[in-house]
């Protein structure tokens, strides 16, 4: 069976894409390898306290913008709450961060998600492959400028909600 570099980026699309749908539920679910993998776009460190107090682990806390996830006294993981009916920007690429303590403080890192940074990825190449099979150059141009543009809203969006959820972090830690 002959499977062309059209064919092939568009099945894998659609294959990450239940990939990108598993780490999403299980971002807002806490599960750490949701967490551990993607690429990182935001890494601090900070002088953020430790928790101390067991009772922390028990819950979820929930704040305007992040969900945060005690796993350990030594790790947290939060992501922003799903805003169901409010009017934001909505980006595919929504920041998984993680908090570890360890004896030189607290070592902050945000991921974008894997599942849909590969589905831009094979989408890319399954529209950069259409160009062989008589798409016009502006077909190739017009999906390389609307991931660009996509792209160009998210991460510096993204960033600033990861910016947000860190200050309401410290907040947690400093009123617990």
């Amino acid at each position: 069976m002959n499977i062309d570099l059209y064919s092939y980026a568009w099945y894998s699309a659609g294959v990450v894409w239940f990939l990108a749908i598993a780490e999403f539920i299980g971002m807002h679910l806490f599960l750490k390898p949701a967490y551990m993998s993607g690429l990182k776009i935001y890494s601090q460190f900070s002088d953020l306290p430790r928790p101390s107090d067991n009772k922390i682990l028990s819950e979820t806390i929930t704040m305007d913008e992040g969900k945060f996830k005690f796993i350990s006294l030594d790790e947290c993981l939060f992501t922003s709450k799903w805003h169901v009916f409010e009017f934001r920007l909505r980006t595919p690429f929504s920041i998984k961060g993680s908090v570890s303590w360890n004896a030189q403080g607290a070592e902050i890192i945000g991921r974008l998600p894997i599942g849909t940074t590969l589905f831009v990825f094979f989408w890319l190449v399954g529209w950069t492959a259409g160009i062989f099979y008589g798409m016009k150059t502006i077909f190739l141009l017009t999906g390389w400028v609307f991931i660009a543009v996509i792209i160009a809203l998210s991460i510096p969006t993204e960033k600033k909600r990861m910016e947000q959820m860190v200050e309401e972090l410290k907040l947690i830690l400093t009123n617990k």
